[in-house]
């Protein structure tokens, strides 16, 4: 059974935060680049397309083959992904006056997409083009004052795109719609636990590092301990050495906090594991 998305970057900032929001809803995916090939993306349940700067009727704006659509995929198109995708199916995308920041969203249609999500909710906008005419086989879900097709889907083929970003914090109910994507549209039921991704993620490391070993600059902070931590888990002790340098600008008690947290896991061996510099 498939049970993974699959994320094509196509320049967007948030591409990475899509991912981050899976997670939290506890699927996994995989981010690709726009080259990638339509038959690697067969053996996942749906695929989301980023959003991206770019114009789609630029030479050089990223694309993605159209055969694509002949996976019979479900595809969920972000910003500058809802543009292309709309162009690949026939609508027309022109440059118009554009939205940035939040915005009232009007919902015309609750199937699926927007199921247990409210008519006027808030949605946060970043675009200059706007999908301005949709042929027959693609109805508009919803609409903000300056753009009647912020949203649109192909039922039948499960396909959608929405000019918004429901990625970001600032999308009101953007949880709730990707959450209705990967498992009413795509049709993932088996939720990933913690235990399951870090086994992942450990893995992963391993594969990447190989026979190497791994030298660490651990700020304290959060993100370089977590991934200090899973490479601890991945490797064995005397193949990574993490440095923690204080450099006298740390909060107060902050580097005796992270050199107790990095105790209580077992992993402050300043011998060889862990070792902490001041000025």
């Amino acid at each position: 059974m498939k049970q993974s998305i699959a994320i094509v970057d196509l320049g967007g900032q948030y591409c990475h935060l899509i991912a981050r929001r899976l997670r939290d809803l506890g699927v996994s995916s995989r981010i690709y680049d726009p080259e990638t090939e339509p038959s690697d993306f067969a053996s996942y349940a749906g695929i989301i397309l980023s959003g991206g700067p770019r114009s789609v009727y630029e030479s050089d704006a990223p694309r993605i083959n159209p055969d694509i659509l002949l996976l019979h995929v479900p595809i969920l198109g972000i910003c500058y992904g809802h543009q292309l995708l709309a162009h690949m199916l026939g609508a027309k995308v022109e440059h118009r006056s554009g939205e940035y920041g939040s915005t009232t969203l009007s919902v015309v249609n609750q199937d699926t997409l927007f199921t247990d999500t409210p008519e006027r909710q808030t949605v946060w906008m970043s675009h200059s083009d706007t999908v301005t005419w949709l042929p027959s086989e693609l109805i508009p879900l919803a609409l903000t004052e300056q753009c009647r097709n912020a949203a649109f889907a192909n039922l039948s083929q499960h396909l959608y795109g929405v000019q918004f970003h429901p990625e970001v914090v600032h999308t009101q109910w953007g949880k709730q719609i990707l959450s209705n994507f990967v498992f009413s549209a795509c049709g993932l039921t088996r939720i990933e636990s913690p235990a399951d991704r870090v086994k992942q993620i450990v893995q992963d490391i391993q594969s990447k590092v190989g026979k190497n070993s791994v030298f660490f600059l651990l700020s304290g902070g959060v993100d370089s301990t977590v991934a200090f931590v899973l490479c601890a888990k991945a490797l064995p002790r005397d193949r990574i050495l993490g440095v923690h340098v204080d450099t006298g600008l740390m909060r107060k008690g902050e580097t005796e906090e992270f050199i107790s947290n990095l105790k209580d896991l077992d992993l402050a061996d300043f011998e060889r594991g862990t070792k902490v510099a001041g000025f």
